[in-house]
């Protein structure tokens, strides 16, 4: 499998809801044996729509290739239930050529003011992120790109839960013995640091 990053380009949608348009317009441009993990518009003029997409490349072969044929974006699913709380989503894009969203966790303070006017707000970590940190508001559930697309897309629910696991993909050779050297390593311990120095583990006075 083959992961690679890919921008589409589209007449814009005239007359017709957007969402189907993207779709259909995906389904002729999509090379074959082609997934979107994710998808985004990156621009929109009069004459021109500019989506970026990861695409997962595959075997036809593959032993996923049957469930990469599903591809969600091209059946979205209407709403068929309305929940009795208020739920938002607030996407940030971030990345190369971004100036605010995924440096430190800078629309944190955006992300809880919009929070404090919902019941459940839905966001992606980068935009909240800051390395260790995190001062999200209790009610701001955070997802990764492609649960968020198919969240929109009407194809998963989200649901809050206690707690989550948490995995490690090193894609690198050698990558196999990567758990033995993390519990070879020397145990450090975990010093934490309040903003406003109330509560620091270390006693710091300054």
């Amino acid at each position: 499998m083959v992961v690679e990053n890919r921008v589409f380009r589209f007449e814009p949608a005239r007359g017709e809801r957007w969402l189907p348009h993207i779709g259909r317009s995906f389904s002729a441009a999509l090379p074959e044996h082609s997934y979107p993990l994710r998808f985004s518009l990156v621009s929109v003029n009069d004459d021109e729509v500019a989506v970026e997409a990861t695409l997962v490349d595959y075997e036809p072969d593959s032993a996923f290739a049957s469930l990469l044929g599903e591809i969600e974006l091209l059946d979205p699913r209407p709403k068929t239930h309305q929940a009795s709380a208020f739920c938002a989503v607030q996407i940030v894009p971030t990345g190369v050529g971004c100036e605010f969203g995924g440096y430190a966790g800078d629309a944190t303070p955006a992300t809880n003011l919009l929070a404090a006017t919902v019941d459940h707000l839905v966001t992606h970590p980068n935009a909240v992120n800051a390395s260790e940190l995190n001062e999200l508001a209790p009610n701001v559930l955070y997802v990764e790109g492609k649960s968020l697309d198919d969240f929109l897309l009407g194809h998963l629910a989200l649901l809050p839960v206690a707690a989550n696991r948490i995995g490690t993909f090193v894609d690198l050779k050698g990558g196999y013995v990567y758990p033995e050297k993390v519990l070879a390593s020397e145990k450090k311990p975990i010093r934490i640091f309040m903003i406003d120095r109330w509560n620091d583990n270390r006693d710091l006075n300054y």
